[in-house]
């Protein structure tokens, strides 16, 4: 089976019955692809040129960053919504103390 994917794999650069479409980067026809069936169409060479770049390399760590960084507000969302929801609070009154749409009254005096 894995003989039938690499002759597979290796046939899709050179399949006549591919069609060519513009490289993404220097716009010459081609019909590789750059992240495999489902990737832009692209030179190896220029794809790996492009993708070597250093403000390439700072746009997807930023991109990972902001990523990451609302996958964190989310969780910590979820985790205080479930708090409040376990010390009585109902389901509305716990969205809008997450969102900032109410602010908790302090009895404590």
């Amino acid at each position: 089976m894995s003989r039938l994917v690499a002759e597979h794999g290796s046939h899709q650069d050179h399949c006549p019955a591919r069609r060519e479409q513009p490289c993404q980067h220097c716009g010459k026809p081609t019909t590789h692809r750059s992240h495999g069936a489902q990737g832009w169409p692209a030179h190896p060479d220029c794809y790996s040129a492009w993708a070597e770049r250093p403000t390439e390399q700072r746009r997807r760590d930023r991109a990972a960053k902001a990523i990451g960084k609302r996958q964190g507000q989310r969780a910590q969302a979820r985790r205080t919504r479930l708090a409040l929801e376990a010390q009585g609070f109902d389901t509305d009154t716990a969205a809008a103390l997450i969102s900032g749409g109410l602010v908790p009254v302090d009895t404590d005096d």
